[in-house]
């Protein structure tokens, strides 16, 4: 169920149920696959034989081994089931909107030009002939609202939530947030000049860069095409002794959480990079086939914001949920601690080059540092830098784990990043 806002009013809602197949079948060492929608079994069986002419039709793959054999119990069970995101009303959606709204706009001068509001209950079953046996069910609610002050230089704020649970969604906060957010934002003045050094990036952006570039690189099936920048880099250094990144399943605010992935191979928590050292990458079970290993659990076609369509989609490696360790300082006191940098709260899009790392992105709405405080909100500039250098030059790391897609990071400080201003 998905409600929309419009110019600070419910548009519309809407419910849908959603129901398909996904089939994949292998003749010998060519493998097919096919998907559809699927409410029938006449529709089921189409999808199959779609799928069986389509191994006929494949050339023969000599890296293709099996497909996941069953029989293994998975030792995680995280909590990713709410009973009241099952039973939402639309009426009770409409009420958490208006506080959203409510809030963002109290004290005038701020509206909601858009507001976004889903909740899911999603639930799998995966089979194979070689005895994979797997039921599966979550919950989730994805939130995402936009603001804008009126006048001459419109400030814009944004907030997303992403969670399993409808607890640790504060309507009210968000609002306030948004509001304070916009604000800040119609101050902004535009960047001048160059600045290299102490780049703090909040948990929103740096969620989207991580899964771009360590999300990338981890991936076996970038190892095996030989498009990881951490290629053949197992038990060496690709980091600074402050980051650690751990793929967990376990874990029960994570919108991928899973005792099995979506070949239904069970999932564990693995240390992906630990003190800066590279452990070990990700895996399906095609990839794992390839090197003689077993799969990681990380065959992956959900999606953390969307239940719809999920089974057309197909498996990708992906990590269940990618945790970048929390530090101890707060948010507050990283930025108190930095003697002339810059806190970027947002960019138009967090793009980063999955192979390269290299990245230019133009800010929305940052702060200056000078001597541990935010002296000035700016704009109109350009981020320049590589995120794999980057990571190799981490400052610090806070305290606040925040959940954004597929990835738990908190803010970190980055030394090194290039700041470039007009004029």
């Amino acid at each position: 169920m998905s409600l929309y806002v419009d110019d600070s009013a419910v548009k519309h809602i809407e419910e849908k149920i959603d129901q398909g197949l996904a089939v994949r079948v292998a003749e010998g060492n060519r493998p097919g696959q096919s998907s559809s929608s699927c409410s029938t079994m006449k529709e089921a069986e189409m999808t199959t034989m779609a799928a069986i002419r389509m191994a006929g039709l494949s050339p023969a793959d000599s890296g293709f081994k099996q497909f996941p054999a069953g029989g293994m119990r998975s030792s995680v069970d995280p909590k990713v089931w709410d009973e009241r995101i099952a039973n939402m009303t639309g009426e009770q959606l409409v009420e958490i909107s208006e506080r959203i709204v409510e809030s963002s706009t109290d004290g005038g001068g701020v509206k909601v030009p858009k507001g976004l509001i889903r909740v899911a209950k999603v639930e799998s079953v995966i089979r194979n002939s070689d005895g994979v046996d797997v039921d599966r069910k979550n919950t989730l609610v994805y939130l995402n609202f936009t603001t804008m002050t009126d006048g001459s230089k419109p400030g814009e704020g944004v907030e997303s939530f992403y969670s399993p649970h409808l607890s640790g969604l504060d309507p009210e906060a968000i609002g306030r947030s948004l509001r304070e957010k916009a604000l800040a934002s119609s101050k902004t003045v535009a960047f001048k000049g160059r600045m290299k050094g102490n780049v703090i990036i909040l948990p929103g952006e740096l969620s989207e860069m991580l899964i771009h570039s360590a999300g990338s690189a981890l991936s076996a099936e970038n190892v095996h095409r030989k498009r990881s920048a951490w290629l053949r880099k197992v038990g060496e250094e690709v980091a600074s002794r402050s980051i650690t990144i751990v793929d967990d399943p376990s874990d029960g605010n994570g919108m991928l959480s899973s005792g099995y992935d979506d070949e239904g191979v069970p999932t564990s928590k693995k240390t992906l990079v630990d003190k800066g050292v590279l452990r070990s990458y990700l895996y399906d079970s095609y990839n794992a086939g390839l090197v003689s290993m077993e799969p990681s659990g990380n065959g992956v076609r959900r999606r953390p914001e969307d239940a719809q369509g999920i089974y057309l989609d197909p498996i990708g490696i992906w990590p269940m949920n990618l945790v970048l360790a929390p530090g101890r300082k707060g948010r507050a006191d990283l930025i108190s601690s930095v003697d002339e940098g810059v806190v970027i709260e947002r960019v138009s899009d967090p793009e980063v080059n999955p192979i390269t790392g290299a990245f230019g992105l133009e800010v929305r709405c940052g702060g200056l540092i000078r001597k541990g405080e935010v002296v000035q909100q700016i704009d109109r500039a350009l981020l320049v830098g590589n995120m794999f250098e980057a990571l190799r030059n981490v400052s610090d790391v806070a305290s606040d784990s925040t959940v954004v897609k597929h990835c738990i990071v908190p803010t970190v400080c980055f030394d090194g990043i290039e700041l470039i201003g007009g004029g």
